[in-house]
């Protein structure tokens, strides 16, 4: 299918990123929900169960699971699943899915123009156009239409992927961040108490300080004595001599 390419410079976009930098997925494996990586508008979601999420600025992100279907209701917003990259603008609608380790991703309504990003080579999709994209080998993956016609451009050169076919990108591993490793937890040592322990009492003594008091002197009693003159009594008279007369009893 004959269309107009339009072309989306992702690093020229005032991306805010909502989540750690994209990894490539192993081979055979891709990641199950897709990330909103910046929005400056609103964006929907329609769940596989028939819920739907509006998203606004200031809103939590959440992340989209497989087999649901994004719209960009206004503004512009940048997707990204493993080493994938979606990029729609207001009225823009897809859908998201991921089936034997690969990324499918498919253009819906009627006047939808997204831009699917692999590594340096990037895929216009119009409306009923679809590709899937997996990893083939380390530093590789390929992008295959499954519905419709796309064109693929990497660098200066432009190639058409028709149904059914598909094509190998440089896709680099980008990779994560290493996390930090947390330094090894020390155990804190005890506080050494900055008051002297208290001494034991020994029995019978008081630790606390004690103040010396001091004994009122007491006041001397004076007894005032009066001497009143002795009057000598006269020598006592000897007792008078009784004679007593024994007789011996008459038997």
């Amino acid at each position: 299918m004959n269309k107009t390419m339009r072309f989306v410079s992702i690093a020229a976009l005032p991306i805010v990123m909502a989540g750690a930098a994209m990894a490539q997925p192993a081979k055979g494996k891709a990641p199950e929900t897709m990330k909103i990586v910046s929005f400056t508008g609103q964006v929907q979601v329609k769940m596989a169960d028939g819920s739907v999420i509006g998203i606004v600025p200031g809103a939590p992100v959440p992340a989209i699971p497989k087999d649901a279907e994004v719209v960009v209701l206004s503004g512009q917003a940048v997707f990204s699943v493993g080493n994938t990259v979606v990029t729609a603008d207001k009225g823009d609608s897809f859908s998201f899915d991921v089936q034997g380790g690969k990324v499918e991703i498919a253009a819906t309504g009627s006047k939808t123009e997204i831009a699917v990003s692999v590594g340096g080579s990037q895929a216009a999709l119009g409306s009923g156009d679809a590709v899937s994209v997996g990893a083939t080998q380390a530093g590789k993956a390929e992008i295959s239409c499954t519905a419709g016609e796309v064109s693929v451009v990497t660098g200066s050169q432009t190639q058409t992927v028709a149904q059914g076919q598909s094509m190998s990108v440089a896709a680099p591993v980008v990779a994560m961040a290493p996390a930090a490793s947390a330094a090894p937890v020390v155990p804190a040592q005890p506080a050494v108490p900055t008051v002297q322990p208290a001494v034991p009492a020994i029995p019978g003594e008081t630790t606390a300080t004690e103040t010396p008091t001091t004994e009122a002197t007491p006041e001397e009693i004076v007894l005032e004595s009066t001497t009143e003159p002795v009057t000598e009594l006269p020598p006592p008279v000897p007792a008078a001599e009784v004679a007593v007369d024994v007789s011996p009893s008459t038997p």
